[in-house]
């Protein structure tokens, strides 16, 4: 089951890819994942993973901010910084939970 904060984090992923103006597929292929499962993210069925978060601030700069709570710009001028804690992310980290303990 996946909680009304997740379904919100879920959206406003697909919000940033409307925002970005591609297709899923192509968002799925530069992030490196398959399109049915970016689908599922942005469809709330599954919760985003820290990892997913990561490759979209990589490649788009993603704002871990807005895309947990919404506020502020859906885009950062560069990568997010997660250097001084990324080793204590594990693979299948939820992107809400490494929020709320590293970046909130």
């Amino acid at each position: 089951m996946v909680s009304e904060r997740e379904k919100l984090v879920c959206a406003r992923l697909r919000a940033f890819r409307d925002f970005l103006d591609i297709p899923r597929s192509r968002f799925a292929v530069a992030l490196g994942y398959g399109t049915e499962r970016i689908a599922s993210y942005e469809a709330g069925r599954a919760p985003i993973r820290y990892e997913v978060f990561r490759a979209a601030s990589v490649r788009y700069h993603l704002s871990p901010q807005w895309l947990a709570t919404g506020a502020a710009s859906p885009k950062l001028w560069g990568p997010f910084d997660d250097s001084p804690f990324i080793e204590s992310v594990t693979p299948r980290s939820l992107f809400t939970a490494v929020y709320d303990r590293f970046i909130a």
